[in-house]
């Protein structure tokens, strides 16, 4: 097994079964979903060498399965090879926003920022010939909304464009990346976390969750919210 590749054991593989089974316009080949299946399990127990060699097995047999070429490019990404796994997605020139997303991911661990941005943000539709292009275009250093909603991944490709901008020092369009990451998902805290450093020059988020709940929940903060204070007389009577 060291010494065969996995193309090449596929061919036998092929060769055993005999030419019925390999019909692509009757069914996909029987050993597909079990390699799918040891693909999945190898990631989850983090054998990604394992999980490598079945995703080729995959792609191979299926290689137009947009899941078979994720799960082929994840498993270089968990092996560390972030080179490899950009390749694979980069070849294909695929669409399918979840292999933007791990294309995008790919070209930030490479410090690619700016062909994580071109992944990431969508071609602006053409200007229609009865606008003018002042009325159309955003003001400069300015991400419009539509744009960003179209970023594959929802609030977690927003963070990823976030990142790129920060390396590509567009600050302002960095904070609006993070802004719209956190008004999809306010539970994503690397956002915050980066949102407050650019803010405030330094990051005021709390380091910890009970830093976090102690700052909001703890006795002097509730004390202190006005809207948790009995009223007094003279505020009901008013």
């Amino acid at each position: 097994l060291k010494t065969t590749t996995s193309t090449a054991l596929l061919a036998q593989m092929a060769a055993a079964k005999g030419p019925a089974s390999w019909d692509y316009d009757c069914e996909v080949p029987q050993f597909v979903e079990p390699c799918r299946r040891a693909v999945e399990f190898s990631l989850e127990h983090s054998l990604h060498d394992q999980a490598t060699f079945f995703a080729e097995l995959l792609v191979a047999g299926n290689p137009e399965d947009c899941e078979a070429v994720r799960l082929l490019a994840l498993s270089h990404l968990r092996r560390g090879d972030a080179a490899r796994a950009r390749d694979v997605l980069d070849c294909r020139h695929s669409a399918e926003p979840r292999l933007r997303y791990l294309l995008a991911h790919c070209h930030l661990q490479l410090d690619q920022p700016a062909e994580a941005v071109g992944v990431l943000l969508p071609l602006p539709p053409p200007a229609s010939a009865g606008r003018s292009a002042s009325s159309s275009a955003p003001a400069p250093g300015e991400l419009p909304v539509n744009l960003l909603d179209g970023v594959p991944g929802g609030a977690p490709g927003l963070f990823l464009l976030g990142q790129a901008k920060e390396r590509l020092h567009m600050r302002e369009q960095a904070i609006a990346c993070y802004r719209r990451c956190l008004e999809l998902c306010p539970f994503m805290w690397c956002a915050y976390e980066r949102l407050s450093c650019l803010a405030h020059g330094k990051s005021t988020a709390p380091s910890s969750a009970s830093a976090f709940a102690q700052a909001c929940f703890g006795d002097a903060a509730l004390s202190a919210d006005p809207r948790l204070r009995p009223r007094s007389g003279a505020d009901v009577d008013a």
